[in-house]
């Protein structure tokens, strides 16, 4: 599937240049425009993709749960607020399979003032 929505964006990229929508003439905008088109290509994998792939094949009666992991072990880790405060903490997320567990920790754990519950929670508290 990644390989799939890589394909697809870099036809879309290609006739983009191609047809002189853009001209670029410096080389750090183009590679600035491939990092943001690499980043949302792996926001959708991550915030739409997964979840309706989870949710179709769960109607269909099928299990597909090692499949996802292992994309979301390919994709790198989500960039945000939440993430990046981990981070200063040093508990670092190198997948979207990782980024996902700690958002998901912050969720179940931080908002709902339960520190002392969460394994990172105790950490931070005991040292």
């Amino acid at each position: 599937v990644l390989q799939q929505v890589y394909s697809a964006v870099l036809i879309c990229h290609s006739i983009i240049i191609k047809s002189s929508i853009y001209s670029f003439t410096c080389s750090n905008v183009y590679l600035r425009l491939t990092l943001i088109i690499h980043s949302f290509i792996h926001l959708l994998i991550i915030n739409t993709i997964v979840p309706l792939k989870f949710c179709y094949a769960k109607q269909q009666g099928k299990d597909i749960d090692e499949e996802l992991i292992q994309l979301l072990s390919q994709v790198s880790a989500e960039k945000n607020s939440i993430i990046d405060k981990f981070d200063s903490l040093n508990v670092k997320a190198t997948s979207a399979l990782q980024s996902q567990a700690l958002l998901q920790l912050k969720n179940e754990y931080c908002s709902k003032n339960k520190c002392l519950q969460c394994a990172i929670g105790n950490v931070i508290l005991t040292t």
